[in-house]
């Protein structure tokens, strides 16, 4: 008898008080097997699907990650509350909770039945830290946000910046030695937010007691005001997606923002990144005028989206990320179709104009008849500008001046003979030095 049927029996034996046929405990065994088979084949056929598994699936390491209850006191913060803090201080929107569970490129796996198979059967009951199923290029980049703000806090830490310890259950103190956070311990407090009991050698009982780390939150906020962290000018300035070029087209990721700019100017709350993306493709769906089209990072093709993918479960992965990667290939993380709105139509909706306030739509409404010669329409320009009127006389000076400054650059023919005489026929006649206003005059 093998040890797996030994032990069937007398497990069998031990809860029903009596004895089994061996033919009984093969065939429990043989329907057991066929069983997990069954739920192992349909797992790997969901994940080569590209559905979401990680309800049955994913790494065991998170079980071990606990966030404590937040502390009643007010002048410290847990160790994870801490990495979270600093994750939206270095990122912004781009952080979430789920990033500190992010594992390295290295340890990051594929579906693997083998591999898998026994947390799947046995921890599905249990709450997950994060949700990175299907999703390993996302997971990568989340781990190197984490790594960022893990260099920064353990240099803090290390340098007694910022005072770390454990409470006890009466409140008292056990401070952590600064030296720890250049051991390879470090890594694991920070990835667990807790320190585990040492045995006599100095290694971590696993089975042992272990309590979690706090630190003095007035420290950690003074460490963070020394930092230089990006205007927000400078960030939006950095908000372009690689070697595309797309002039009539706002990014998906700069779009967002801005669109939760505006959303957080009402309502003065801030969001995250996954909950701007839901609200922002919320936004397209019940504003269908406003036009989405993305861009083939090789060919350049500009194409209309299909306004039904944004109801699916993939479409605020892919507005996150700011492109819906190929499929048939990937050579790079920047392969894909990249996603923009109308630069025109998202600037009057941010204004408060209608979507529809688009000059040059309204050119391909009216057909020929609405062409506005290029000069003319840059004087136009310059008179709404400077404000002018029937009744405002305008110095030469100052039309010249404006001319000069603001001569767009795909404009030809830019001379001083042509803007002067632009200036000339911008100004009234009568404002002319020697003009003759007689054909103004009623007769």
């Amino acid at each position: 008898m093998s040890k797996s049927e030994e032990k069937a029996r007398l497990r069998t034996s031990l809860f029903s008080g009596g004895e089994f046929d061996i033919a009984d405990v093969k065939k429990k065994i043989q329907e057991e097997q066929q069983l997990s088979q069954k739920f192992i084949d349909e797992l790997k056929g969901a994940y080569e699907r590209g559905e979401d598994i990680s309800d049955y699936v994913w790494p065991r390491e998170w079980d071990f990650r606990k966030r404590p209850e937040r502390h009643h006191a007010s002048n410290i913060i847990s160790l994870v509350e801490a990495i979270d803090f600093c994750g939206q201080y270095f990122h912004g929107s781009a952080w979430q909770e789920a990033d500190w569970y992010a594992r390295s490129p290295e340890d990051i796996k594929q579906w693997n039945p083998a591999y898998n198979f026994h947390r799947a059967l046995h921890f599905t009951d249990k709450q997950k830290g994060a949700d990175f199923t299907n999703r390993a290029e996302e997971e990568k980049q989340a781990f190197f946000r984490k790594q960022e703000v893990y260099g920064k806090l353990s240099s803090w830490l290390n340098e007694m910046e910022i005072e770390a310890f454990t409470l006890d259950s009466e409140g008292h103190k056990c401070l952590l030695y600064a030296n720890i956070w250049l051991s390879r311990e470090a890594l694991k407090i920070l990835d667990l937010g807790k320190i585990y009991e040492k045995d006599e050698s100095g290694q971590p009982k696993l089975s042992g007691k272990s309590d979690f780390v706090y630190l003095n939150k007035e420290q950690l906020q003074k460490a963070l005001n020394k930092e230089r962290r990006p205007t927000n000018f400078q960030e939006r300035k950095e908000i372009k997606p690689k070697n595309i070029i797309c002039p009539e087209g706002v990014w998906s990721l700069e779009a967002m923002l801005r669109f939760s700019d505006k959303q957080k100017g009402e309502d003065g709350q801030s969001r995250k990144m996954g909950d701007i993306a839901h609200s922002f493709i919320h936004f397209l769906l019940v504003t269908p005028a406003l036009e989405v089209f993305t861009i083939n990072s090789y060919t350049g093709d500009k194409t209309p989206i299909d306004r039904d993918s944004l109801r699916s479960k993939r479409a605020i992965a892919h507005f996150i990320k700011g492109l819906i990667p190929f499929d048939s290939f990937r050579a790079s993380e920047e392969d894909g179709e990249y996603i923009f709105v109308n630069r025109t139509q998202f600037e009057n909706y941010l204004t408060d104009k209608g979507i529809q306030d688009d000059p040059s739509q309204d050119k391909r409404d009216q057909g020929q008849d609405s062409y506005v010669p290029a000069y003319l329409e840059f004087m136009l320009q310059a008179v709404k500008a400077l404000n002018l009127t029937s009744d405002k006389r305008a110095n030469i000076d100052e039309i010249i001046d404006w001319l000069n400054k603001n001569w767009p650059s795909d404009l030809e023919g830019k001379s001083d003979i042509l803007i002067k005489y632009m200036a000339t026929l911008i100004r009234r006649p009568e404002d002319k030095k020697g003009g003759n206003t007689s054909w103004n005059k009623k007769k």
